[in-house]
């Protein structure tokens, strides 16, 4: 007997708080009785004999929750029927109004958050709020259409949204709304509930007032093109163009570098969102800054450096060598030890010319040519490793007839071991290690340090060569200097082959006794009758032979302590 047309659902679900029952038991039965039975309340279904069909309000209100119904029939001689189970939902609570907490603009040059109503340049902006949980989250335009969605956090309701698509220039009337699944119908298919739509909020798209210089143009002398910012330029007239609202008024300012007035200003001419300026008349040579500025908002400085005509073949240096292998990498100084045998060499010229490097090792020479960027930097690293040795590199642009700027390098590959010094030793007055930095009073302090074995280790003092000596079997090494002067030194080691170049150590000689620990009294106590001291000042007068002295001196060091040039005593600081 089918009690009910949805006998295979195991869930009902209701979204008020007195739902209606109703089914059929299939066949005619006078006298039946249809019982329902919801919670712990037992009624009576109304039952027509004629046609089977049965109906059942409930009479007082259900609170939200799940509730257990069984549905039986007992047939005129008292049998009861097998009973129809099912789990009744109660839900009358759809899903709260999301709230919007954020708006974020990611797009052009003022980006973050932004509220509703202000102008963004951003059509997709970044949305962000809460909702009920486990809900699906909707952006709606103004005709109600969904531009957008989300699912909530399961714990949080957390939600983030992204137009599917651009929004339109202007003024956008925006919703939001929450969708949960409520349950499911008799073929199993989810039934959805839509919640309370949000406030109405604006989204306002346009342009934002802005106002940039993109580059400029030099279309004077042998090279010629495009300028970024920075570039080095013989064009004493060059374009500079940019971007602006549509129908802005765009003036141009510009000064040498340094100051603090504008030496200058024009109206650049303006073509949609484009602008373009010449100066006029022609600028003298400098280094400028320029900026654009409409009403409302400027740009950023751009830079340009103008030389004098005929002056570019000068303006062609190496700026920086770099080491970036090994253990001990940064920037090199011309005549520097490096173990990268490829370091990447920048530098500075024409704007869209050509360098041309010229590399040479004993005598034998090697060139590149290498393109000068929009900004005036050039770059060069060798394709492959150079050879050992002491190379010296020189640049100039292309077609001079003379080299322009030139840097020594001493390249030799690291050794299995490296070079190192690990201590200098002070054997003179009070002997002891010398730390790096520090003040010794031995103009004969003794080096030593490491490297590999049986090799041989010259020692510099700066660019000065002192002397060599040989490392033992186990690779360790000493050296002892000829007397040395008084001030500063720059100790450094490297192997008789130029390999493995060493740190650096760097002490002060004093050998006047007068250095940073020369001995000093810092004071003069009188012996009183009572066995204490009191201090006096310097030129007072005592009435007691007893005088304590203190002061201080370089630790462990003998202080001798004179009355005029008379020796009076002695002690140990």
């Amino acid at each position: 007997m089918n009690l009910l047309a949805y006998d295979q659902t195991k869930y009902i679900y209701r979204d008020i708080r007195r739902p209606t029952f109703a089914g059929s038991t299939g066949e005619y039965h006078p006298n039946t009785v249809v019982r329902i039975t919801l919670g712990q309340k037992q009624v009576n279904a109304d039952y027509n004999p004629v046609d089977g069909k049965y109906t059942w309000t409930l009479d007082e209100d259900l609170p939200d929750g799940v509730y257990n119904l069984s549905i039986f029939v007992i047939d005129a001689a008292g049998n009861v029927g097998p009973a129809t189970l099912r789990t009744l939902v109660i839900d009358t609570t759809p899903p709260e109004a999301p709230e919007l907490i954020n708006l974020k603009d990611d797009v052009g040059t003022k980006t973050g958050s932004f509220d509703p109503g202000q102008l963004t340049d951003d059509a997709k902006p970044t949305l962000t709020g809460v909702a009920q949980p486990n809900t699906v989250v909707y952006l709606r335009d103004a005709a109600g259409n969904n531009i957008g969605s989300a699912k909530t956090d399961a714990v949080t309701g957390k939600w983030v949204i992204e137009p599917n698509n651009d929004l339109q220039q202007g003024e956008n009337v925006l919703t939001l709304v929450a969708i949960e699944e409520f349950g499911k119908d008799a073929n199993d298919a989810p039934i959805y509930r839509e919640g309370k739509v949000s406030d109405s909020f604006i989204i306002n798209v346009g342009m934002a007032d802005f106002v940039t210089i993109v580059d400029a143009l030099d279309d004077a002398g042998k090279w010629s093109g495009v300028l970024n910012n920075g570039a080095l330029t013989d064009d004493t007239t060059p374009t500079l163009r940019g971007q602006a609202n549509e129908g802005a008024t765009v003036i141009v300012y510009y000064r040498k570098a340094g100051e603090s007035t504008w030496a200058g200003s024009a109206t650049a001419t303006v073509n949609g969102q484009n602008w373009s300026w010449t100066p006029s008349p022609a600028l003298a040579a400098g280094q400028y800054e320029f900026q654009a500025a409409t009403p409302k908002v400027s740009s950023a400085l751009f830079n340009l450096d103008i030389f004098a005509a005929g002056s570019g073949d000068q303006q062609t240096k190496i700026t920086e060598v770099w080491d970036d292998f090994g253990t001990s990498i940064g920037k090199l100084n011309s005549g520097d030890f490096t173990d990268d045998m490829s370091p990447r060499f920048t530098g500075r010229a024409e704007s869209n010319s050509r360098v041309v490097i010229q590399y040479t090792l004993n005598g034998s020479q090697n060139s590149v040519t290498v393109d000068v960027g929009h900004d005036g930097k050039w770059s060069w690293t060798p394709s492959v490793d150079l050879l050992a040795g002491d190379w010296n590199f020189q640049v100039k642009s292309e077609g001079a007839a003379d080299w322009n700027d030139s840097f020594d390098l001493h390249i030799y590959p690291s050794p299995s071991v490296p070079t190192t010094i690990t201590q200098v030793f002070d054997d003179v007055g009070v002997p002891g290690p010398v730390s790096n930095n520090g003040t010794t009073d031995d103009s004969t302090p003794t080096l030593s340090g490491r490297s590999e074995a049986g090799r041989f280790v010259l020692i510099y003092d700066g660019n000065t060569l002192l002397g060599s000596t040989q490392t033992s079997s186990n690779g360790d090494w000493s050296f002892t200097p000829a007397a040395l002067g008084d001030g500063h030194h720059n100790f450094w080691a490297v192997q008789r082959d130029y390999s493995g170049v060493s740190n650096k150590w760097q002490i002060e000689i004093d050998t006047s006794g007068l250095g940073p620990d020369k001995p000093s009294i810092t004071g003069l106590f009188e012996h009183q009758a009572s066995g204490a001291y009191d201090k006096f000042v310097n030129g007072g007068i005592i009435d007691d032979g007893s005088v304590k002295v203190e002061g201080t001196g370089r630790a462990l060091s003998v202080i001798n302590i004179y009355d005029g040039t008379t020796l009076i005593g002695s002690t140990t600081a």
